[in-house]
């Protein structure tokens, strides 16, 4: 009995098997009664753009395949489209894909179709047609169902700048989602934003699937923060975010003087803290007048300095803060002042007139003494009254970095010097550091410390930032850029210093005569050197008194530095 269907010859390409399953199909019509090949596919499948999937199929008979056919289905008015999406030659074991699908699918097990890289438009139809020999032609058909994630933006724009006391709306735009979302949120700070309540007096409204933008009512400095809309879909949540910034109004926070002045004291800062965006511009006036003849206002630091308290320097100032947004604000404050302790010696040179002249100096040099230190303690007070109460200002400077200094002094304070400190704060004994680093001011509060300047703390902390006097200045300077010393080993120092001093200046009055001599003795002979540049123009002058003393100096260079290492054992 000779077979129904034709035994294929080796096919020379895609062509020869497309016209093999022509023939196929006319000779498998042409007889009835062959037996189904057993071919089972799902009826759907889902996909998800970009993601890859697999069209499920496969046949039970064992007998020879003789071909393998997927095709894409598309509507064409009443009637369906087939195209040819992937061919399979079971004789040289190949596949080729083709179409919309070509170089994105491959045959996987025994006759799945495995597409890479979904489009959106791989959606629909697809068939799979498989022939058996003995068994004839079978087909199915599955439904591919692809899902698109949705584009979510939000505006107006990035950052959004708001104004206090206004209503906003954050926009969110939900697009190209298929299907549509589930759900739409706001987070605000990526906590969830509770749009649940409702009426005139509710703080949020809306931003939800039906209305996507976000109300926000009577805009604060609160609510400055990054808001994110998120679109929840069967792909997963997609979102996107935005920064709010606020602009309030100026507000002083806190205003801070020293409650003990005395008429004489040096230095006297008054203090005022403000808040606001834009920052705050805060001014000082006395008693509603400007500008303050004889103060300082640390530009940016909000701080006014009195250099020396008169007796006029008593009344109200007034601390103004503003910003552009809104009112102004200022704040009050009166600056009672006291009189200093130079009464004891005034009634003691009264009444000792009689007695003897000697014993009355004696004593007022004693009264300036005790006034003197008086005073320096009032100020030393003042000043750590001022940073104690403006407590946010000293944290302030406490943390700044410091930036541009070498790794290894950027450790903190070794506990034995803080408790060298503290022991002799204890003992009554001053506290002295030595500057082993030099440092550059980043601000009006801090001192300048060059190597092998000598601090009396005033204030240590355990590490950070201490407080001290040099130099006539009292100033925060930082606490590892020095080394504790004792007050004693200074002794020594300070005679060699005196000592140099005097060398040098005998030295520059010695040179200074000489050269005087030789210029009265010759017209010609000029004390002065000018640099010219090409118009002539005089640059600069060299005084040839200084530029000799100097060069003197530097011959004793070597000695001098002998005798300094001599006097630091």
């Amino acid at each position: 009995m000779s077979r129904l269907l034709p035994v294929l010859n080796e096919p020379r390409n895609c062509t020869d098997v497309l016209q093999s399953l022509n023939d196929t199909h006319i000779s498998t019509s042409s007889v009835g009664a062959l037996a189904a090949s057993g071919l089972t596919a799902p009826n759907m499948v889902e996909a998800t753009v970009g993601g890859t999937v697999t069209l499920e199929a496969s046949y039970a008979s064992t007998a020879q395949l003789i071909a393998l056919t997927w095709m894409k289905i598309d509507a064409d008015g009443n009637n369906e489209r087939k195209t040819t999406v992937y061919l399979w030659n079971p004789v040289k074991g190949e596949g080729n894909a083709m179409g919309p699908l070509s170089g994105r699918a491959e045959k996987v097990g025994q006759a799945s179709l495995l597409i890479k890289d979904v489009e959106e438009t791989d959606g629909g139809k697809y068939s799979i047609t498989v022939i058996v020999e003995n068994e004839g032609q079978e087909e199915r058909t599955i439904n591919l169902k692809v899902r698109v994630p949705p584009t979510v933006a939000v505006g107006p724009q990035d950052p959004y700048q708001a104004i206090y006391k206004t209503d906003v709306s954050l926009n969110c735009i939900v697009a190209n989602a298929k299907p549509e979302i589930t759900s739409l949120y706001w987070l605000k700070n990526r906590k969830p934003v509770d749009t649940t309540a409702s009426g005139p007096s509710a703080k949020y409204k809306d931003g939800n699937t039906v209305f996507p933008s976000l109300v926000i009512r009577n805009i604060s400095k609160e609510d400055a923060g990054t808001y994110t809309c998120v679109a929840d879909h069967v792909t997963g949540p997609v979102e996107d975010s935005m920064v709010m910034k606020v602009s309030y109004p100026a507000q002083i926070v806190n205003v801070t003087y020293p409650k003990r002045v005395y008429v004489g004291d040096k230095g006297v800062k008054l203090f005022c803290a403000a808040d606001g965006n834009p920052r705050a511009e805060v001014t000082w006036s006395k008693e509603g007048s400007l500008p303050l003849i004889g103060m300082k206002a640390l530009p940016g630091n909000n701080t006014l300095i009195i250099p020396v308290v008169r007796r006029n320097d008593s009344g109200e100032y007034i601390c103004t803060a503003r910003n552009g947004v809104g009112r102004t604000d200022s704040k009050r404050i009166r600056l009672k002042l006291l009189e200093g302790g130079g009464g004891l010696s005034t009634a003691l040179i009264v009444g000792g007139v009689a007695v003897a002249l000697l014993i009355v100096a004696c004593v007022a040099v004693v009264a300036v003494w005790v006034r003197r230190k008086r005073r320096k303690d009032r100020e030393r007070e003042n000043m750590s009254m001022y940073y104690k109460a403006a407590k946010e200002e000293f944290e302030y400077l406490a943390k700044k970095r410091l930036g541009g200094k070498p790794p290894e002094i950027m450790k903190r304070t070794g506990k034995e010097d803080v408790v060298d400190v503290k022991e002799r704060s204890d003992k009554g004994r001053k506290k002295m550091v030595r500057a082993i680093y030099s440092y550059t001011p980043q601000d009006e509060d801090e001192l300048t410390l060059k190597v092998g300047d000598v601090i009396e703390v005033i204030r240590g902390e355990n590490g950070g930032w201490w407080f001290g006097y040099l130099n006539g200045q009292l100033g925060l300077f930082p606490s590892n850029y020095v080394e504790v010393i004792d007050p004693e080993d200074l002794v020594g120092e300070n005679r060699f210093n005196d000592d140099k001093q005097r060398e040098q200046r005998d030295m520059s009055r010695k040179i200074a005569a000489e050269f005087k001599s030789r210029a009265a003795a010759d017209k010609n002979f000029p004390l002065q050197v000018e640099i010219h540049d090409e118009g002539g123009t005089i640059t600069k002058k060299y005084d040839k008194i200084g530029m000799a003393a100097t060069l003197k100096l530097e011959e004793k260079k070597h000695t001098l530095a002998k005798q300094v290492a001599k006097h630091s054992v």
